[in-house]
């Protein structure tokens, strides 16, 4: 069933006579099966274990007769690499049918599991397309467009969202945001099963990803179509004509044009709207062709020593994603129309060029570590110099937190500020290039500390749409910042509130409690530090995520009134650790304790608290812990 309205007329046909007849009701969209019967919940079939999946391709392939011993092994292989995914595996048994039933013959399948799927003619591919060929015209594209990232890749929402409003393939409203809009059209692929949900948190979809059989059918339409074109290997070669008549460009290898059979004299025109590059080491792709209406540039995956000179041709980018060393940034101003710029800087005094303040259409700038804003714009202070449209700036420095800067991006929702480095192993960058002296890092005299972080939590109240806001602070031996005496400042409206290395006592902890729409909390790299956390009598109302990672705690008393909300308590690296507070057991709303590479006493009392649910017949309670030392974000001081 694919639609409500086919529903409406079918149903007609089955007038409910009380005679307790049933009518089954298989669709592929949540919306129409929950149309069909809004009382209750849709039966949703998830996706196959391997176990399962390997008991459905003996069934198809061997029937009762078992499989042989010596293909077991290479058999549970070939279910594995279907995903899940029933109809993947019918597809395959079918081919295997057809075969030896030797080793050879299976392992041969098994290392083509997708392109077995897709050679079947009317099979596997042409029912997917239904799902596809039922879309509206801009899912259609939005959906093809996530063919651009690698096989198994976990897709950041905020990244794919941010590329399908540069390629303009989603319009604002009078009542919703364009942003809005494309959280909608996400849910909506998801909800006709087209793209998987992966990572949540506090409810939130984090990052999504698509099955390879369907990112298969995806690539091929895309290809059919011109939409997209992907090149998975380092070999790859293409004809000059094809590569500037190719729309979009999605490098999945490791170098670019490396070994193409032509070098024009002339630089050759592009029609292309994005080059997306992933795991890129080398590329002189700007130095033989022009990417004059590039709408899309993503290459942060490859390191340009200089800001390269190649990118200030293309004036019509809308979305900019770049590595460099740069410590000074040309002019920007000639991108007019850029919506999102990325940047990872790998220069210690990195500073936005003065111009940024004219780019009226920029929404989103993310720069990590940190960057430093061009010096005070209050002399030329006009409606030009407001950012009213961006929405999130991370990350800067707190001595940047000015009201003039402020002031100039009165709409901002999400805000970063950064003094330091946030270390995530592996490291990619060489220590030495971010292992400062304290007088390197901190110019300011100790006596200006307090009052610079006093006027930036201050200055927070020019923004009031504010919901997220992250502080990174100093690592040792720098004198850390008397920040605790001004976390009464912070605004009101702040749902998120992420802090590391703040270095704050405990006893702080009351005046984030009187944060009335907080919902999560993520504290981090010794953002508290002491050995004793008690709660008084004050309480998080609204909280629901709360995150302790790499701590010196050793005692937390609290009980399930301070949390009456919390959903999802997270502890990472809490190696003194004693225990979780018992009572955390008993609030109503909790549903997952993760214990993560913490002491064996905070693991061993989780278990503790579930099982002492469970006798209270409160099955709902998670517990997931795991002791991977090897992933431990061990932060070094210098």
């Amino acid at each position: 069933m694919w639609s409500t309205a086919a529903w409406d007329n079918m149903s007609r046909l089955f007038p409910d006579d009380e005679n307790g007849s049933r009518v089954i009701l298989t669709s592929r969209l949540i919306d129409v099966a929950t149309y069909a019967n809004p009382d209750r919940q849709p039966h949703q079939l998830n996706f196959l274990n391997n176990d399962e999946g390997w008991e459905l391709l003996c069934q198809k392939h061997f029937g009762k007769r078992g499989c042989p011993s010596e293909l077991e092994e290479i058999g549970r292989s070939i279910a594995e690499k279907c995903q899940g995914l029933p109809l993947a595996i019918v597809v395959v048994a079918g081919h295997l049918s057809k075969m030896s039933k030797t080793p050879d013959c299976w392992n041969t399948v098994a290392e083509s599991v997708g392109s077995v799927v897709n050679r079947e003619p009317g099979q596997c591919l042409d029912i997917l397309a239904l799902s596809y060929n039922y879309l509206p015209q801009h899912l259609k594209a939005c959906f093809l467009y996530m063919g651009a990232f690698p096989e198994d890749f976990e897709i950041p929402v905020w990244k794919l969202i941010r590329l399908w409003i540069a390629e303009g393939f989603l319009n604002a409203t009078v009542l919703m945001t364009v942003e809005e809009i494309a959280d909608e059209c996400l849910a909506d692929l998801i909800g006709r099963n087209l793209v998987l949900a992966e990572k949540w948190s506090n409810g939130k979809l984090k990052t999504c990803k698509l099955h390879d059989i369907m990112r298969d059918f995806c690539l091929e339409e895309a290809k059919r179509q011109n939409f997209l074109h992907v090149l998975k290997h380092s070999l790859s070669v293409l004809s000059e004509s094809e590569i500037t008549a190719l729309r979009r460009v999605s490098f999945n290898c490791s170098t670019i044009y490396a070994s193409y059979s032509f070098q024009p004299t002339d630089r050759t025109v592009s029609v292309s709207r994005s080059i997306l590059g992933f795991n890129i080491s080398q590329s002189s792709i700007f130095s033989y062709i022009d990417f004059k209406l590039l709408r899309v540039l993503d290459i942060t995956f490859q390191h340009f020593p200089q800001f390269p000179s190649e990118i200030m041709q293309l004036v019509n980018l809308r979305y900019l994603a770049l590595a460099t060393g740069s410590e000074f940034f040309p002019p920007v101003s000639q991108f007019w129309s850029l919506q999102t710029l990325i940047l990872h800087v790998y220069s210690r005094d990195s500073t936005l060029p003065r111009d940024i303040w004219k780019m009226q259409n920029l929404r989103h700038l993310r720069v990590k570590p940190s960057i430093r804003l061009p010096s005070s714009i209050k002399e030329e202070r006009n409606n030009s110099s407001v950012l009213n449209n961006l929405q999130i700036l991370a990350n800067i420095a707190h001595a940047d937190c000015t009201k003039d800067v402020f002031s100039s991006t009165p709409n901002l929702k999400k805000l970063g500020i950064c003094e330091t480095v946030e270390y995530t192993y592996p490291v990619q960058i060489p220590w030495s290039d971010f292992l400062y002296t304290s007088e390197n890092l901190w110019p300011y005299c100790s006596e200006s500390v307090s009052a610079l972080w006093s006027d930036c939590i201050r200055n927070l109240a020019l923004l009031p749409q504010l919901e997220a806001l992250k502080i990174v602070g100093l690592k040792p031996p720098v004198q850390v910042p008397k920040l605790a005496l001004h976390l009464d400042a912070l605004p009101e409206n702040l749902k998120k509130l992420t802090l590391s290395f703040t270095y704050l006592p405990w006893e702080s902890m009351s005046s984030l409690c009187r944060l009335p729409n907080l919902e999560v909390l993520k504290l981090k790299n010794y953002a508290f530090t002491g050995p004793k956390w008690e709660h008084v009598e004050e309480g998080f109302v609204s909280l629901k995520l709360l995150l302790i990672e790499v701590s010196d705690l050793e005692k937390w008393s609290a009980s399930n009134d301070h949390f009456p909300c919390l959903e999802h308590l997270v502890l990472k690296s809490c190696l003194h650790l004693n225990s979780i507070p018992h009572e955390m057991g008993d609030i109503p709303t909790l549903q997952i304790i993760e214990v993560e590479n913490s002491s064996q006493s905070a693991a061993f009392s989780a278990k503790e608290i579930q099982e002492e649910q469970q006798s209270f017949c409160n099955d709902t309670l998670e517990v997931r812990i795991e002791r991977n030392f090897w992933r431990v974000n061990v932060v070094a001081t210098p």
